[in-house]
């Protein structure tokens, strides 16, 4: 939306609101077109006057689905105080329930947010409480100094793409090694593109208080084989780092790891569940 539309829009919405007072507070009639990850927000589009236009993350009391049509209420008569009344507060079929959550389970890797905690992982990590890189979550895995690492296996027998991809979230300034073998003939599976392949890849963390973004992609098929069953393994390399804030210590440098997704290689880095988490969830 460019300014000159969107200052039109709220002007319009603002005048709206101050000659239908006498609601109190004023309700509009919108739809919702997107839901956030966590279904306590929605982005509403509703009409004011000759403007149409997008209230976005507005808070839901209910259950918001796209497309659904929803009572917008203004709090103390302020368009930025706006409340979505969805139409679904009764308590939702649980096969509803169930077809909006799997919707997009694209994961093949359970718990790859750590909701669970541990469940799932093996090695000798942490789980750390109080920040991750979603916003329904607040777990994430602490791999605290040098040789540390996280281990998992993953079941991609459902795989029909020719490559797969592993994708993470990770913070804090030192490296990880990642590697990936198949657990069935027990040897390493390289990297891709084939000419630049490597069978373990350092990722560099570039910002302590920035979460950093990495992806390696994998061919489904290599030496003849099939790949269906497959374990990564997170390795914190870190060296030790000289910490001037506390006497010039030599100390080890901790990395947080999070969103973790094995998935069919495309352009997406959105995270997102498995189908076993959404029915733990349910």
């Amino acid at each position: 939306m460019s300014n000159e539309i969107y200052d039109k829009f709220t002007k319009s919405l603002s005048n709206f609101i101050q000659t239908n007072q006498e609601l109190n507070p004023p309700i509009i009639l919108g739809y919702i077109t997107a839901v956030s990850g966590n279904r306590k927000f929605a982005d509403v589009q509703i009409t004011a006057g000759s403007a149409t236009g997008v209230l976005s993350s507005v808070p839901c009391k209910g259950f918001p689905v796209v497309g659904d049509t929803v009572t917008v209420l203004f709090i103390g008569n302020n368009y930025e105080q706006a409340i979505c009344d969805c139409p679904r507060s009764l308590p939702i079929p649980e096969g509803d329930l169930r077809e909006y959550y799997s919707g997009q389970c694209y994961n093949y890797l359970d718990n790859g947010n750590f909701a669970n905690k541990s469940k799932r992982f093996t090695g000798d990590f942490e789980i750390y409480e109080g920040e991750s890189f979603t916003e329904d979550n607040e777990y994430s895995c602490l791999l605290s100094e040098c040789d540390k690492n996280l281990i998992f296996t993953v079941d991609i027998s459902d795989c029909t793409s020719d490559y797969f991809k592993f994708q993470m979230n990770y913070k804090g300034l030192g490296q990880l090694n990642i590697v990936c073998k198949d657990t069935d003939s027990n040897k390493l599976i390289p990297t891709l593109p084939v000419n630049m392949s490597h069978t373990s890849k350092t990722w560099i963390g570039t910002n302590r208080w920035v979460w950093n973004y990495n992806k390696e992609v994998y061919p489904r098929k290599s030496e003849g084989t099939i790949h269906k069953h497959i374990q990564f393994t997170i390795t914190n390399t870190s060296k030790k780092v000289t910490d001037t804030s506390i006497n010039n210590e030599n100390r080890y440098v901790a990395m947080l790891l999070d969103c973790l997704l094995v998935y069919d290689e495309n352009g997406d880095e959105k995270y997102y569940n498995s189908l076993r988490d959404v029915e733990d969830r349910i």
